[in-house]
């Protein structure tokens, strides 16, 4: 069990608030692949976010928003999920984000050769492969983060310890 306060601070959005996220840990999750999918719930934040059950869950993406009435807003994944769990992703939300765990290039082949539906549309954050290791190396039961972005900046306190990182943003195509 992972038990984040955060405090964030994201200018891009004009977001200051509070926030504390209470997450379960698969066995078979990799502390980079958990670094990567707080870090998709703190940058995509915003009201009816939610986190599902996990790797466990296979329906559902890792990170979703979801309207007042229910309706699936968005659908953010973590990871290298495969080609077609990304076009089911596409018909069924607006807005889809990948959120990286490690290295792309083979994984973005699959899913070009895959012809995912409206792979122009969704959205990948890569992480430079230092930075998750290192937010995951500072994770405890317990951390405190306090999360800064500005001008697509991320900036991270993590127990005292600080980093940044400019995480690059591209279409899945790309």
């Amino acid at each position: 069990m992972v038990r984040l306060t955060i405090t964030l601070s994201d200018e891009d959005r004009s977001i200051w608030t509070e926030l504390a996220l209470v997450t379960a840990v698969h066995p078979s999750e990799t502390e980079e692949f958990l670094a990567a999918r707080c870090l998709a719930w703190c940058l995509r934040w915003e009201e009816g976010i939610q986190l599902s059950n996990g790797v466990s869950d296979t329906d559902e993406p890792a990170v979703s928003v979801r309207t007042l009435d229910g309706q699936l807003a968005a659908w953010i994944e973590v990871g290298l999920p495969e080609p077609d769990r990304l076009h089911k992703a596409a018909k069924r939300a607006p807005r889809v984000t990948v959120f990286p765990h490690r290295a792309t290039g083979p994984w973005r082949e699959r899913c070009r050769a895959a012809r995912v539906h409206k792979a122009s549309s969704i959205e990948v954050v890569e992480f430079e492969p230092g930075f998750l290791t290192w937010v995951a190396s500072t994770m405890t039961g317990r951390s405190r983060w306090d999360l800064w972005v500005s001008s697509g900046e991320v900036r991270i306190a993590i127990d005292g310890q600080e980093r940044a990182t400019t995480p690059t943003v591209s279409a899945l195509d790309a």
